[in-house]
């Protein structure tokens, strides 16, 4: 239900599920329920307590200096959202390991939010016809501001409210594709992946598809086992030129405008080995400015909107918006967690490889590679700061605490 949460907020979906005040409540009441239950069940030893101390009191003190920071910037209300994301890694069973309903799950939600962008961009009249009524006005505000900014045509969101929203939605689902083609979906992968990535590309985000090839090298050459690893570096080499050879056909071919964008970023990476991008430079040294005047305890979270209106937006980095937020003492709380679960998740995805329980293996690499986009995204993007795409990666790391197959505890 909490998943389900996190894609439909923003999604057309959204206009259905929460249309009144009494569907938010039920739809709430129902999360919060089976996450605290879920909660008060992790202090039960009797099954083997999988989270405390470490999992459990980590979590705490992340919540204990976000929450205190919200008070400092009068911004409260966004506990109860905070709130399900930082509850979400105590609801996951080691059961969840031996289904197939989650990773179909996401293979759905991954083919849902493709076909959005599709739909868009052959059938651009009756999106706007048929698609575009389905927002909220504020979110209606959103879809309008992004395309009058692009001045195109087919540069539309898919069935979300900011395209941003679309690729990272995507791109958690081919990830889930992906680590579990051999367990799960087999033949059916091939054609699921290349529907994906198609809406992907069409998206036009350039920073996130080049972190999601990051991280969906990263899973592939984690499958790998003693000297296949070696191999596997260079299949992965010839990948990549691969891939920039079809993302130039298909810029040259298709007309999309987003798919030119991408591409001519990719062209200007290797060529001149940067991309520029003063906009943002302007907001990273703010932020600097801000963690100067404030080091120890920051500005307060989300405060760097609120302050710097010439802007009016986040710093697309979230370390950067950590330090000036909450200062050297969360920026060291949350930097540590981030690096602490994905080091463990890593030595997992190692282990698995000898364990030989394949779907055991296939949950550790999507931990792994939901984490990896995650911390990457963050660099330039504001994943952190957008509760949904906060929920999927506690997610991942609700994963990453369960056990091993064949062992009690989780690290």
């Amino acid at each position: 239900m909490t998943l389900f949460y996190a894609f439909v907020t923003r999604s057309i979906l959204a206009t259905l599920v929460f249309r009144n005040v009494a569907m938010n409540l039920v739809v709430y009441g129902i999360i919060y329920i089976g996450l605290t239950y879920a909660f008060l069940n992790s202090f039960d030893r009797s099954h083997g307590h999988l989270y405390a101390p470490r999992g459990l009191f980590t979590i705490i003190l992340l919540a204990i200096i976000m929450f205190y920071e919200m008070g400092v910037s009068d911004s409260l209300s966004s506990v109860r959202y905070y709130a399900i994301a930082l509850l979400l890694p105590f609801a996951m069973l080691p059961e969840m390991k031996d289904s197939k309903n989650g990773s179909i799950a996401f293979a759905i939600i991954g083919v849902f939010f493709s076909f959005g962008c599709f739909f868009n961009y052959f059938f651009l009249p009756l999106y706007r016809a048929l698609v575009k009524p389905l927002f909220s006005a504020v979110a209606l505000e959103s879809i309008n501001a992004t395309e009058k900014m692009r001045g195109t045509a087919n540069y539309v969101a898919g069935f979300t409210s900011q395209v941003g929203y679309t690729s990272f939605f995507i791109i958690v689902c081919i990830g889930a594709v992906f680590c579990f083609r051999k367990t799960v979906f087999k033949r059916a992968s091939y054609p699921l992946l290349l529907f994906m990535v198609g809406g992907l590309l069409l998206t036009g985000k350039r920073g996130p598809i080049a972190f999601f090839v990051a991280a969906i090298m990263l899973v592939y050459f984690m499958e790998g086992y003693g000297r296949e690893k070696l191999y596997r570096v260079f299949k992965i080499a010839g990948l990549l030129v691969a891939m920039f050879m079809a993302l130039a056909f298909l810029a040259k071919f298709t007309g999309s405008d987003g798919i030119k964008k991408i591409y001519e970023t990719f062209q200007e990476l290797i060529t001149s080995g940067s991309v520029d991008d003063a906009g943002r430079t302007q907001l990273h040294e703010q932020a600097i400015r801000y963690f100067i005047a404030n080091p120890i305890l920051g500005i307060g979270w989300t405060n760097f909107m609120k302050m710097f209106t010439l802007r009016n937006t986040h710093v697309h980095c979230i370390y950067l918006q950590l330090l000036c937020e909450t200062g050297l003492v969360g920026f060291i709380a949350f930097v540590g967690f981030f690096a602490k679960r994905f080091v463990a998740t890593l030595k997992q995805a190692q282990m698995v490889n000898r364990t030989g329980n394949a779907m055991d293996a296939s949950w550790i690499r999507f931990s792994l590679y939901v984490q990896a986009y995650f911390l990457m995204y963050g660099i330039t993007g504001n994943p952190l700061y957008d509760v949904e795409e906060t929920i999927l990666y506690f997610f991942a790391i609700g994963i990453s605490y369960l056990p091993l197959i064949g062992n009690k505890q989780g690290d």
